[in-house]
């Protein structure tokens, strides 16, 4: 409850971030100091219980502003400064706190999907058809195991009545996996942590409903099947343009060859070759990704490890453990223009999916100067010039701790 209502809170618009002081009152406004937006968190209501709020700060929702073991017997102190901020909102797991629901089966209910804890009006009945939270039974196609580990079909033989994305959990579990304990590798001489293996051909890693666009923006990983791969994910209402419907019926491969057929494409990507879509599978330390607006492809991107890459060959020693590097690739002329929305949407996905990753980096063509643009509107630095072995590149870079949030 709690989670969703931050979720909510946090989409709202922003309050006035200044920082007060009689010394900060008379500077124009664009240099008074600014600090994070803060919620606090009081220990009432639902959250009076002894261990709610401990449990809730070791989940890592909410933090204190004492942290101190305290000096009280009765345990109380401290747990009344309670707080969230935008910031660390953001960047925790969302997959703790979304998983679908074990439903109340009761043969003579109207509302078989419903959870137990829900009143008998919520949810309405055409919701329940239609919430991820709903199925009590498998269909024919269905992914009937928990993901990851559940295979992804590559044809439905029902469409599903609910989405299933991310945080679809067949066990009624929530869907985060801890980090993996730190093991040591080295590849091509470079020392690098182990690195787990990343979601299977087909599986939708990341979901989001975008206000400001009114359509749902996922990715999932880049298949190489012959058939196109369905979208189980949820989508917004409203009709789909034909002209878009038709890319829906298009292979990944296909996908492809369509966009770096374009010359906009090629300049910078190459041309289309059939290994294309393999190697990038077959690479240990990266995988490839397809977003998709309401279920339509747009694009193609590659999500690696820094450390183990010619990038971070370049890099040397600046380059840490668990630092991130993505390319981007936007085939679709209608979807171009949403840049702020995809790019941090990616990195929010980089932030969650392990909290040791400190920075995220891109590597763009000097000559891109559109992309530049738009990663330094997104905060990103130029930190120096590569010369790497296929182009002559702007290492760009993005902290952890300056970014506030995923666009809305």
């Amino acid at each position: 409850m709690l989670w969703i209502s931050l979720y909510w809170y946090f989409q709202q618009p922003e309050p006035a971030p200044y920082l007060g002081g009689e010394q900060a009152t008379v500077l124009p406004a664009e240099a008074r100091p600014k600090g994070d937006w803060h919620i606090r968190i009081r220990r009432d209501g639902v959250f009076r219980g002894r261990n709610m709020i401990p449990k809730l700060e070791r989940m890592g929702l909410i933090a204190s502003f004492d942290t101190s073991v305290g000096s009280g017997v009765d345990d109380e102190g401290g747990w009344d400064q309670m707080f969230v901020t935008r910031r660390m909102f953001w960047q925790i797991h969302s997959g703790i706190f979304l998983f679908t629901l074990q439903p109340l089966r009761m043969p003579n209910s109207s509302y078989p999907g419903s959870p137990i804890t829900s009143r008998p009006t919520s949810p309405a009945q055409i919701d329940a058809l239609q919430s991820p939270s709903s199925p009590s039974f498998a269909l024919p196609g269905i992914i009937t195991a928990d993901v990851p580990g559940g295979s992804v079909p590559a044809s439905l033989a029902a469409t599903p009545t609910f989405p299933i994305g991310p945080y679809y959990s067949a066990s009624h579990l929530p869907t985060y996996y801890p980090p993996a304990p730190l093991q040591y590798t080295i590849t091509n001489n470079i020392r690098h942590p182990r690195r787990q293996k990343p979601f299977r051909m087909g599986e939708t890693f990341y979901a989001r409903f975008i206000p400001s666009v009114g359509k749902y923006l996922s990715f999932r990983v880049a298949s190489l099947s012959s058939r196109p791969v369905p979208h189980m994910g949820p989508v917004s209402k409203g009709e789909r343009d034909s002209d878009l419907a038709q890319l829906c019926l298009l292979s990944d491969r296909s996908l492809l060859q369509r966009w770096l057929s374009k010359p906009r494409v090629s300049a910078f990507w190459g041309e289309y070759h059939d290994d294309f879509l393999p190697l990038a599978l077959r690479t240990k330390h990266s995988f490839p990704a397809i977003g998709l607006w309401d279920g339509v492809p747009f694009g193609y991107f590659e999500l690696y490890w820094v450390k183990e890459d010619p990038v971070g060959y370049h890099m040397g020693n600046d380059a840490q453990d668990f630092d991130r590097g993505m390319h981007v690739l936007v085939g679709e002329e209608w979807a171009r223009g949403q840049v702020p929305v995809w790019l941090s949407s990616l990195i929010q996905w980089c932030w969650q999916a392990d909290c040791r990753t400190m920075n995220v980096y891109l590597e763009p063509r000097v000559d891109n100067k559109r992309l530049i643009q738009h990663l330094e509107n997104a905060g990103f630095a130029k930190e120096k010039q590569l010369a790497l072995p296929y182009k002559q590149a702007w290492l760009c870079r993005l902290r952890r701790d300056a970014w506030e949030g995923p666009a809305l």
